[in-house]
């Protein structure tokens, strides 16, 4: 057993606790980033197959023009988050196409969720690769 003098201790359980807090960061940052890469992967699978046809569909550019990127509002260096996001002209229609809306004539079109679904799964995927990635730094 390693002998250390009392007034070196603090000094050297700051340094572990740096060590730690740093695997941890790396852990938490791959992992947020690992998410947000799978929630675009699915609201897009979501979107192909929820509207095969229809204006953007028929293309495919509704479901293409999904993205993700580090959130610009946040700062610092332990803030670690990603937007999931529509890019234009198709972030319009997310909203009318999840929750539905009215039709011109009269009536209204069902709304067909493909963006909560891959919210829930990102929620406990998330806590599942931060713990993994931390079990693999330590």
């Amino acid at each position: 057993m390693a002998k250390i003098n009392v007034d070196k201790m603090s000094l050297e359980i700051i340094k572990e606790l740096d060590v730690f807090c740093k695997a941890t960061d790396e852990a938490v940052k791959k992992a947020v980033t690992e998410t947000a890469k799978e929630t675009v992967k699915n609201i897009r699978r979501n979107a192909e197959t929820e509207y095969p046809t229809g204006r953007g569909a028929s293309t495919g550019a509704y479901a293409k023009s999904w993205a993700y990127k580090r959130d610009p509002t946040l700062k610092g260096k332990w803030a670690h988050s990603m937007v999931v996001y529509s890019k234009a002209p198709y972030y319009r229609l997310t909203h009318l196409l999840e929750k539905g809306h009215a039709k011109v004539n009269g009536g209204r079109v069902i709304g067909r969720p493909h963006i909560a679904p891959a919210e829930e799964i990102a929620q406990t995927y998330l806590v599942e690769r931060i713990r993994q990635n931390i079990a693999k730094e330590g």
